[in-house]
């Protein structure tokens, strides 16, 4: 009984981000296919509405959209243009219908008008070993992105107006957040207020809180939790969820209502998890990006997808 009611309260922590409009029980797709046999994505945004999703391919740069009540993506941006050989992380500014791409090992940035797919704005970092990992958007309309070699904060302003400015907006090396060998900084999400940026660092497994109008940045408290091997964040109130790739689990943090702590409350996995990298919240569903880039060189899963699940169907695996 103590593992039930552990459970259904899990669940209902979930619960609290999931839109009440939103009819639960509804008759969606359990997973989206991606086509290309090589496409190995990793990001995802969503554009609620018209229930659009985006997710990004590794392998050209491609972007694919989906509508959640359809069980196959297609092809949005083509992979290859505008320099986008590779593509990663991905955010969607709502109010100004704005699609931001990473450009991983590229060093560039895009923003895409999602009506017309005009291309907005675009800036490199001019650094020979970068990985501009992920974006997060503010409600003003600036993006954020980080460096999984670089120890700095880029900040895109400016797209909505045709007059898109990409700069090194912080100095990492000027906050506690300290940069070693591999992948350091990887997902970021921005608090509904825009007021704090929430990153994790995926080789320390520790997460931190940077200040969005001074850059004051702080380790949030997990007390003995971790976040190790995190990927892609999602945030919704005081709850954040944290794909960690290398276990393939989606762990729940109950944050204070500062962001300055957290306690890592539940790991939660499927068994359609494949390297999931990243995830976001559509409806009453959380799309989790199934990247498998174990599999690189052999022969993935085809055809690459991600998983959708309705957040009472997941299975928990552990409760802190």
């Amino acid at each position: 009984m103590r593992r039930f009611r552990g459970f259904i309260a899990a669940l209902a922590v979930l619960a609290l981000v999931i839109p009440t409009a939103t009819v639960l029980g509804s008759h969606l797709p359990d997973s989206y296919a991606l086509p290309g046999e090589t496409v190995f994505p990793e990001g995802v945004a969503v554009l609620p509405g018209p229930d659009y999703f985006y997710v990004s391919s590794t392998d050209d740069g491609t972007i694919f959209r989906g509508q959640l009540q359809h069980p196959e993506a297609e092809v949005f941006l083509p992979g290859g243009h505008d320099g986008r050989a590779m593509a990663v992380g991905l955010a969607v500014d709502e109010d100004h219908g704005i699609l931001y791409v990473s450009g991983g090992n590229t060093g560039m940035v895009w923003a895409y008008d999602v009506r017309t797919r005009e291309l907005l704005g675009q800036g490199a970092n001019g650094h020979e070993q970068t990985f501009i990992n992920d974006v997060a958007v503010t409600p003003d309309g600036s993006a954020y992105f980080t460096d999984s070699f670089q120890p700095v904060i880029y900040r895109m302003t400016g797209a909505a107006t045709g007059e898109a400015v990409f700069e090194e907006w912080l100095d990492l090396n000027e906050t506690p957040i300290e940069y070693q060998d591999g992948f350091n900084l990887n997902g970021i999400v921005a608090a509904a207020d825009g007021a704090y940026l929430i990153v994790v660092h995926s080789s320390t497994g520790t997460l931190y809180r940077i200040n969005a109008e001074d850059g004051a940045t702080v380790q949030i408290d997990l007390g003995d939790g971790n976040v190790q091997a995190g990927d892609g964040l999602v945030v919704r109130g005081n709850t954040l969820m944290a794909v960690q790739n290398a276990f393939g689990q989606v762990t729940t943090v109950r944050m204070s209502e500062d962001f300055a702590s957290g306690t890592v409350w539940s790991h939660l996995a499927h068994p359609s998890f494949r390297t999931p990298t990243t995830a976001a919240i559509l409806g009453d569903r959380l799309l989790v990006v199934n990247a498998q880039f174990s599999a690189r060189g052999g022969m993935p899963v085809l055809p690459f997808s991600v998983s959708s699940i309705p957040v009472w169907q997941l299975t928990r695996v552990g409760v802190q």
